[in-house]
């Protein structure tokens, strides 16, 4: 799994969706213990999934500054700051297909201290897609997102 933290819930909430869909319902029991245990474990055991819980966790509550957090940490949080800002000014429509890098350009300087770090994560995927809809097609992209998945499930 790369310790990848979102590798491990992917996997496992996979797991749950086919026990789902497949009726084996008692088996969520044991999918929801699993889910449980295994947090307790990665942060015990696990020193990367450590220190990015644990830094994402201070970024939130203000403990560390994002500049001073790990890779990770720093690429999501500051990618999800550029896409509040640039959800702010066009939250309906977004600032249109391809415009990721542009808005990132724009507004990163109002989200991080760039003589800091004058590093730039992920700035053409956003670190999420769900980031990059939202900042390129708004909340009209993200319904329709989220209705095509609704209607391609089964």
């Amino acid at each position: 799994l790369t310790l990848s933290t979102l590798g491990y819930i992917g996997v496992f909430l996979s797991l749950a969706l086919l026990i789902y869909n497949y009726g084996k319902i008692r088996y969520l029991f044991l999918i929801g213990l699993i889910l449980f245990i295994l947090p307790v474990l990665l942060w015990n055991y696990v020193g990367d999934f450590k220190m990015r819980i644990g830094d994402s966790v201070d970024v939130i509550t203000g403990e560390k500054s994002l500049e001073a957090a790990n890779l990770t940490t720093f690429a999501m949080f500051s990618n999800a700051l550029v896409t509040y800002k640039v959800f702010l000014d066009n939250p309906l429509f977004g600032e249109g297909l391809g415009s990721r890098p542009m808005s990132y350009d724009k507004y990163i300087g109002e989200v991080i201290d760039v003589e800091k770090i004058p590093m730039f994560l992920n700035r053409e995927g956003g670190n999420s897609l769900f980031l990059r809809i939202l900042s390129e097609m708004g909340l009209f992209g993200v319904l329709v997102f989220f209705y095509f998945l609704f209607i391609s499930f089964k």
